[in-house]
């Protein structure tokens, strides 16, 4: 029988280990044959109930990655739209200041010179555009 030592280092003879293997067998570890025996009897009582949680996680799995995948393709059609939208209001702003600078010059180009001092129109409408540009 093989001998196994405790805390106190004292020799004990364990039962279930031989010392020598004989005709070419291993030694027996009693832990390896208890961790079969545990499993085999988890499997026959919760078998049937690990497979269902699996299946199910597998569920939820596939479902948070559908979800993943389908909020990933909104988030990126609205970043389009977003986008999209501000080109076109950059557009319009772009033609309105195009339009208001062409109105305003066409009237300054009608009145007479003694009516409005060019220069002064001229300082009054680069600060505004500066105004718009900040």
């Amino acid at each position: 029988m093989a001998k196994m030592f405790t805390k106190k280092e004292e020799k004990v003879e364990d039962p279930n280990l031989e010392s020598s293997p004989q005709n070419g067998q291993q030694p027996v570890d009693p832990m390896t044959e208890e961790s079969q025996k545990l499993n085999a009897v988890r499997d026959l009582l919760f078998g049937q109930n690990v497979q269902e949680y699996r299946s199910e996680f597998d569920e939820l799995r596939n479902l948070i990655n559908d979800n993943r995948d389908k909020s990933e393709k909104e988030s990126s059609d609205m970043k389009s739209e977003i986008f999209d939208r501000l080109d076109k209001l950059e557009e319009k702003l772009n033609s309105k200041l195009d339009d208001t600078n062409k109105s305003i010059n066409d009237r300054l180009d009608q009145l007479s010179d003694a009516k409005a001092d060019r220069k002064k129109m001229a300082t009054i409408l680069h600060e505004l555009a500066n105004k718009l540009e900040s």
